[in-house]
């Protein structure tokens, strides 16, 4: 009876140590096989951050490509700033020395001391109170285009305490609908600086907020309404209902 119990008590020992050993042989399986994948998975990491790098140089390189591009622009752009004021100056000169020749003496008539209508002070008077015909002929196209936003200037603009004030996007608008250019920024921006240049001390552009606008004295406006003629002021009142 005690033989037969040492016996199966081994036994039982022996199967007990199989199965641990077993289980050992198991886990150690699924340790290498996890070690294995954390491998593989570092490799791929390995991979991807030298990618990272790589492409992380070349927007870098892109970055700085497109910076020097934008810096070359501004320069251009500034290059081609400079000689369209000077174009401009040219312009506003040559038109200001004929619109002299053509008004002859300055000297007031008996006509404008009895109407009390007052000389033109600023080239832009002038050129509103030219008729059309003489416009179409002495006037470069973008002069004419500045002379139309004038003659009726405070229907366009928005009063503020400077005076009477004209965005971009309004002068664009309004040239959209009562000439024939279609408004691009590089029209706009001269017709705005013959608008300056021509106005003399009664207008001036003013920069804010990355938008340009131009300011007109009350005053300016007031001897721009009274140079245009009936038949000018007629012409706009149309166009403006169109461009509202």
């Amino acid at each position: 009876m005690t033989t037969l119990q040492l016996a199966d008590i081994e036994s039982v020992e022996t199967t007990e140590n199989s199965d641990i050993l077993t289980q050992l042989v198991t886990e150690l399986s699924d340790l290498r096989e996890r070690v294995s994948d954390l491998e593989t998975e570092n490799q791929q990491l390995r991979s991807e951050l030298a990618d990272e790098r790589q492409q992380r140089g070349q927007s870098d390189a892109s970055i700085r490509q497109e910076v020097t591009d934008l810096r070359d622009e501004l320069a251009d752009e500034r290059q081609q700033r400079g000689q369209s004021d000077a174009s401009i100056r040219q312009e506003v000169t040559a038109l200001t020395e004929t619109l002299e020749q053509g008004s002859g003496d300055d000297t007031p008539t008996a006509e404008s001391e009895t109407t009390g209508s007052v000389p033109p002070q600023t080239p832009l008077e002038q050129v509103v109170s030219l008729d059309e015909e003489m416009a179409e002929s002495e006037l470069t196209a973008n002069q004419q285009r500045a002379r139309f936003v004038a003659r009726d200037f405070r229907q366009y603009a928005t009063s503020v305490p400077a005076g009477l004030s004209m965005e971009s996007g309004d002068i664009r608008r309004v040239l959209r609908a009562g000439t024939d250019t279609k408004g691009r920024t590089a029209t706009v921006s001269r017709v705005m600086d013959f608008l300056d240049d021509l106005g003399g001390d009664g207008t001036r552009v003013v920069k804010r907020r990355g938008s340009r606008r131009i300011v007109a004295d009350e005053s300016l406006v007031a001897r721009l309404e009274t140079a245009v003629t009936g038949e000018s002021r007629t012409d706009n009142t149309v166009v403006m209902s169109r461009a509202g």
